[in-house]
């Protein structure tokens, strides 16, 4: 399954062969610098280090829709 499906099937209440992960705001400098202390390789996302498939990145659009002209 890829993120799509597998995000589909969990909101639908069907089985999912893993959890999709969607970077919604991306990672803080800080985060990323613990998790380096903690044993995160450098030059190497998180995705890659917890063998996660691809992230997704989620663009949300908070502005009202019909949008103003």
């Amino acid at each position: 399954m890829n993120a799509r499906e597998q995000f589909r099937s969990i909101m639908s209440y069907q089985p999912a062969d893993g959890l999709p992960l969607m970077e919604i705001e991306g990672y803080e400098e800080a985060t990323l610098a613990r998790w380096r202390a903690e044993g995160l390789p450098e030059g190497q996302s998180p995705a890659e280090a917890l063998d996660i498939k691809s992230p997704e990145a989620l663009w949300i659009n908070f502005f009202p829709l019909p949008e103003y002209e």
